[in-house]
């Protein structure tokens, strides 16, 4: 892969107040040879008048206007896929940004090894108010290059490592030749896609912050995380990892231990509420005794702050 083609989908939903800065993001890269292709769900605010102003620039092949609002996230990310003509695929999410060389250090990977199948960096969090935060990283290396399993154990079973789709870049072909499990998820159908993708190939991160993720209010998952359907999703994504043997028994009981424990203290259920809607959403087996312990720990806890 000399100069591989990229195909970059700019998937946009209402966010006509960012388009100027992620189109300029993506024009500016100091890498040149890709295709932009703009998916619109069905926008109510300005957002076609914004991208109306694009449509004569080259690197824009295809402007694609829903009829009406799918609300269908990944559905829309596999409708590029398959409009996509590059051999490779960017998912720049409209009100994201990034530094100019992103997609020139992505692509240097895919050139250094043509059994990686999937390359991302790591994202800084941001908001417009000036608030950030770096997403920790859990190496030192500056690129860490593994085996797709092994990426999968160590970095997805506990939550979905690559915290932003606009940082990451894959091949288009082994992309297509997935299934579209990933597709009916509402929230974490990256992970289970980003899982998937890792299944045939090897993994690439660049450890350094070069996608920015804007924070806000109307972000699907934020408005997801407080209802049931992120833990649900979460533990069909568990159960899928268990099944096709991606991770051993034991990193099973710690990711599902870990995940418990996190609700236990981020919702405010009684007792009794929290061990039936802990008990309904996540039905792991090998894993009822540490949920039911750590039950019983809260409760206990409790009773000691009572009394002091």
């Amino acid at each position: 892969m000399s100069d591989p083609f990229v195909s970059v989908i700019v998937p946009n939903y209402n966010y006509a107040r960012y388009l100027d800065e992620r189109f300029s993001s993506i024009l500016n890269q100091t890498y040149q040879n890709f295709e932009i292709i703009v998916l619109d769900d069905h926008s109510t605010d300005n957002s076609i008048e914004i991208i109306e102003k694009y449509r004569d620039n080259p690197h824009f092949t295809q402007i694609v206007v829903n009829k009406e609002n799918s609300g269908k996230v990944f559905s829309q990310w596999h409708k590029g896929f398959e409009l996509a003509k590059g051999e490779l695929i960017w998912i720049a999410e409209s009100d994201d940004t990034c530094t100019p060389d992103l997609l020139e250090r992505l692509v240097c990977e895919f050139q250094q090894d043509k059994k990686i199948v999937l390359a991302f960096s790591m994202t800084r969090l941001f908001r417009d108010d000036g608030w950030s935060f770096d997403i920790p990283s859990i190496d030192k290396k500056n690129v860490i290059r593994t085996e797709g399993k092994r990426f999968i154990s160590r970095y997805m079973s506990e939550g979905c490592y690559i915290t932003n789709a606009s940082s990451a870049l894959f091949r288009r072909n082994t992309a297509l030749s997935l299934d579209k499990q990933f597709t009916t998820f509402r929230n974490v159908g990256d992970r289970m896609f980003w899982i998937e993708l890792a299944e045939h190939g090897k993994v690439s991160i660049i450890n350094e912050y070069l996608n920015f993720c804007r924070r806000h209010g109307s972000n699907v998952t934020e408005k997801n995380i407080s209802t049931g359907v992120l833990q649900r999703e979460d533990k069909q994504v568990m159960d899928y990892l268990v099944r096709k043997k991606l991770i051993s028994r034991l990193r099973c009981l710690q990711a599902s231990s870990r995940y418990v424990y996190g609700h236990i203290y981020k919702y405010n259920f009684d007792q009794s509420q929290l061990r039936e809607e802990l008990m309904k959403v996540w039905e792991v087996g090998l894993c009822r005794k540490i949920y039911l312990r750590l039950l019983d720990l809260k409760v206990f806890l409790s009773k000691i702050k009572t009394k002091i």
